[in-house]
């Protein structure tokens, strides 16, 4: 499982039937900043990224790969 932020999912994500990649859609992604230029609005892109968002991608990443 792999969280995209200001990285392209497109460019980077995970192999066909491999894993999984998430984003949460922003205007300014991908940006490929290590700190987010936009001083009002931090990490926007990764913290849209819901927790149980990212436990169910994993764990059905898990499921598919037993």
């Amino acid at each position: 499982l792999a969280l995209f932020g200001s990285t392209s999912r497109e460019r980077f994500a995970p192999l066909v039937g491999k894993g999984a990649a998430l984003i949460h859609p922003v205007p300014c992604a991908p940006c490929y900043q290590k700190h987010c230029p936009r001083d009002d609005e931090k990490l926007i892109c990764l913290k849209g990224i819901l927790t149980a968002e990212a436990i169910e991608s994993a764990r059905k990443v898990a499921e598919s790969r037993a």
